[in-house]
């Protein structure tokens, strides 16, 4: 079985909410869940997904 990645890029992110990549890299500082890893922004999965289930935003405003 398969694990399922924690972090993810902004590509992957975009797809999984049907944003576009610019939109994304334009709020990654205001996203839940960011954080840079060796100069590149991911986000966790896991997190995000909680936010999401829970009816909460994943941008601060």
């Amino acid at each position: 079985m398969e694990m399922e990645k924690e972090l993810i890029t902004s590509k992957e992110l975009a797809k999984m909410l049907s944003f576009s990549v610019k939109f994304i890299e334009k709020h990654r500082n205001r996203i839940i869940g960011a954080q840079k890893v060796a100069g590149r922004w991911r986000y966790n999965i896991r997190i995000i997904r909680q936010r999401l289930a829970t009816g909460k935003d994943i941008i601060i405003k």
